[in-house]
């Protein structure tokens, strides 16, 4: 795909076993400008920390799978982005910074245990009968990774309790 966002004109492929950006990435992409530190969480192809390279001093993009990681990591030399550093964390498992933004497009759909779990699934699948616990255990731990006076974008749907967020 071709976006052009920022005067730039950017290269985006999406490989095998990498969820495809969909209308809620693109919410994200066209809604937020941010600057300083970003933390790109679940990245996917890397879109959304490509976008924000621009404009950000740095940024670190992470994901569960690694599919996601080589096709951002592909997409940032595709590009030439120089200022996104990609790498595999499972939410903050990884993570010892601390950052001006955090970004995060979650899984957020309901899901069966019985459900299969391969890498795309993992791309939707919130966990649970209301899709929450991969939001829930990534509020609980975001505020020790930001910056003071850092803030964080979540996309959340409203099948998931929006009210819940705001007041976790």
């Amino acid at each position: 795909m071709i976006l052009k966002k920022n005067n730039k004109t950017y290269k985006i492929e999406v490989f095998e076993n990498v969820y495809y950006p969909s209308d809620d990435t693109f919410l994200l992409i066209d809604n937020v400008k941010v600057k300083g530190k970003i933390l790109d969480m679940g990245t996917g192809c890397g879109i959304i920390a490509i976008v924000n390279s621009s404009s950000a001093k740095e940024v670190d993009s992470c994901d569960i799978n690694p599919y996601a990681i080589k096709n951002t990591k592909h997409n940032i030399e595709v590009n030439d982005i120089k200022n996104v550093h990609v790498f595999y964390s499972d939410l903050f498992s990884n993570i010892n910074e601390h950052y001006d933004y955090i970004l995060f497009n979650p899984p957020y759909l309901p899901s069966i245990k019985e459900e299969k779990k391969d890498y795309l699934t993992m791309a939707w699948d919130g966990g649970g009968t209301k899709g929450r616990n991969v939001i829930d255990k990534f509020i609980q731990e975001v505020y020790d990774y930001l910056k003071f006076n850092g803030k964080v974008y979540l996309i959340n749907s409203s099948i998931n309790d929006i009210e819940l967020s705001l007041k976790m």
